[in-house]
């Protein structure tokens, strides 16, 4: 198993990083939206850099919609 296999995440601790629940995360797998990095049986397993980078997407847009609520007061 080579060193960035062992680093994968999996769906559980995917979601949880992501503040999501697990079949949250399905859905953004079957959408694109965060890659499958490796398929273990039937267990998913994600690139910390991937889910990384989606949680500091979703962060993005709900500082930005928070923006946007308190301009409209």
């Amino acid at each position: 198993m080579s060193e960035e296999e062992m680093n994968l995440i999996p769906l559980s601790k995917a979601a949880e990083i992501l503040g999501v629940n697990r079949q949250t995360v399905d859905t953004w797998v079957r959408k694109g939206k965060l890659p499958v990095a490796s398929l273990v049986g039937r267990y998913r397993l994600f690139r910390p850099g991937d889910v990384e980078a989606l949680r500091k997407e979703r962060q993005a847009k709900m500082v930005s919609k928070k923006e946007e609520i308190v301009a409209t007061f």
